[in-house]
């Protein structure tokens, strides 16, 4: 159930000085060291001094939110129970029409699933928001390969020609959304983000920032 009717399997794959790769189990060795080889986690690479800084704020943000925020009524903004609407309302924005996760379940199947099924939802995300335990098969992916776009056919050999996507659990993306938007509610409410941060924000702001710019340019 995707609308992508373009054939996005991976064709044979080219290696400098190496005979062309053409089963699926040496393409898959080859996509996966060179896209999971894991230099990210490499010390050299690895930049303490911003990790310890990014965990220090955390941990006072989270501190000062405690402190502030004491009684039930203070933290019903945040830390309240997950509602049956804010997951209607989520599964309403479920992108329709993509391919599933692991769990094999299309959106469309908990837009139609009906009101029994939600609230069953409702129950279990209310438990995993209390536990603060993610299910395991929650943070398994699918990663598919998919040819970039504009390359020549000739490249289409070439493992650079390829990039990975992650297909997760729509159940999975469900809860992200819901706590996206209780989140972003409880930051912007708050200012906790910096008033000079224009990206990654959720109100329309591209005027806003384009206008600083004006001046320079007239």
């Amino acid at each position: 159930m995707s609308m992508k009717t373009e054939d996005n399997s991976v064709l044979p794959l080219i290696v400098e000085n190496k005979d062309p790769i053409f089963n699926n189990e040496g393409k898959v060795e080859l996509l996966q060291k060179i896209f999971f080889g894991g230099n990210h986690l490499i010390p050299d690479t690895f930049d303490k001094e911003f990790y310890d800084k990014i965990n220090k704020e955390y941990i006072e943000l989270n501190n000062n939110y405690k402190e502030n925020n004491g009684t039930d009524q203070q933290r019903d903004g945040f830390d309240r129970e997950i509602s049956k609407d804010q997951v209607e309302a989520a599964i309403w924005r479920l992108r329709t029409w993509t391919a599933p996760g692991p769990d094999q379940q299309f959106a469309e199947f908990f837009k139609h699933a009906g009101e029994k099924f939600t609230e069953a939802i409702v129950t279990m995300m209310n438990i995993i928001w209390q536990k603060g335990e993610i299910p395991t098969e929650w943070k398994m992916a699918d990663v598919k390969f998919l040819r970039k776009p504009g390359k020549t056919s000739y490249m289409y050999y070439s493992s650079s020609s390829y990039r990975p996507i992650s297909l997760t659990c729509v159940i999975c993306k469900l809860m992200e959304r819901v706590i996206l938007e209780r989140i972003v509610a409880y930051t912007e409410g708050h200012r906790l983000i910096d008033l000079t941060q224009k990206g990654f924000r959720k109100q329309p702001l591209n005027k806003k920032c384009v206008t600083p710019f004006s001046p320079n340019y007239s």
